[in-house]
């Protein structure tokens, strides 16, 4: 076991062959008289940067300390094993099934059909990438920074990266693409849009507004973010053909993850482990049983869900009772 500084917190024992030890990242820790064991042990306790589904019931996500981690729905953790970079900051599925790795500001690699990986070309000079989409690498946004300045769009054509005009300096945090080819980049106040073949726009601004993470499901768009004005917080909007709808004050903290259920269940996760799934009647806050922020929810299409963030934490919630019922206690069955 691996003991850095300020790590264990407390430690309290009713015998000498009995004690325990509690820290960070929920470290709990017993020492047995004979041995000083782990309980849930994670295979890392950095923050899980990215999560795709891999196969029938398959996943895959990387950590920000270089792994890989595999697992599946039945089985939890499979396999750990080094990243092909050392410190990913995104790994994202996009919709032609390519996963697309990447270092901040450095290194992006895509995993061929054999399960190798391959480089992309990275930015000429100093430009920053910090979020990649698209439908596939031919058809690659990317969202960051030049020399320090937010708001840097570039579209990957002919194998080198091509700067998109888009009028802002506000830090951008996602690139998604929807079935129809259109492109949305999200981020501080400003939400982007690029529909097949036009222009990068200005889809909504707003001055208190954080859209931190977004999901294509069918003909919606679904958008999580922050409303910085006091007492708002949990913010989620749905784009469907050009109608938008706002849904405020959802949870106590921020929203970064957003997933919609085969059913059409709508759920989202965010800082200190809040969430909130959608109802009868709007939404309701959900106990996730971790104070552990999470950045990234995926759905099933079994119905079930996983939800990974910081402190290496990844939580599943198996599909269960009808929403509302006294059976449905909310999201996590493993840690």
């Amino acid at each position: 076991l691996r003991f850095d500084g300020e790590r264990i917190e407390a430690v309290h024992g009713r015998s000498p062959d009995d004690v325990w030890m509690v820290g960070a990242a929920g470290l709990i820790l017993h020492w047995d008289g004979r041995e000083l064991t782990e309980l849930r042990h994670r295979a890392t306790e950095r923050r899980i940067v990215g999560l795709a589904w891999e196969g029938a019931q398959g996943w895959i996500a990387a950590s920000a300390d270089g792994l890989l981690l595999r697992g599946s729905l039945s089985a939890g953790l499979i396999s750990v094993e080094p990243a092909p970079i050392k410190a990913p900051d995104t790994l994202v599925r996009l919709p032609s099934g390519e996963l697309v790795l990447q270092a901040l500001c450095d290194e992006i690699v895509v995993q061929r059909t054999d399960g190798s990986w391959r480089p992309l070309p990275r930015p000429d000079g100093l430009d920053c990438i910090k979020r990649v989409g698209g439908q596939s690498t031919s058809e690659l946004w990317a969202a960051g920074s030049n020399d320090g300045v937010d708001g840097k769009v570039w579209r990957l054509q002919g194998g080198r990266w091509v700067p998109v005009p888009t009028k802002t300096e506000e830090e951008l945090r996602f690139v998604v693409a929807r079935p129809d080819g259109s492109v949305w980049i999200g981020g501080d106040r400003v939400l982007l849009t690029a529909p097949r073949g036009r222009p990068l726009t200005a889809a909504a601004t707003h001055e208190f507004d954080r859209y931190k993470g977004a999901t294509v499901a069918g003909d919606a768009l679904w958008i999580a973010g922050d409303n910085t004005e006091i007492g708002s917080a949990g913010l989620l909007l749905r784009e469907r053909a050009g109608a938008w709808t706002r849904h405020d004050r959802l949870t106590a903290n921020w929203l970064a993850g957003v997933a919609v259920t085969p059913a059409g269940q709508v759920w989202a996760v965010g800082l200190g482990g809040v969430a909130a799934r959608s109802a009868e009647v709007g939404f309701a806050p959900t106990d996730t049983g971790t104070g552990a922020t999470l950045g990234h929810l995926l759905a099933h299409p079994s119905g079930a869900l996983l939800a990974v963030g910081d402190d290496g934490v990844i939580l599943q919630r198996d599909p269960g009772p009808a929403p509302g019922s006294t059976a449905d206690h909310g999201l996590p069955t493993s840690d």
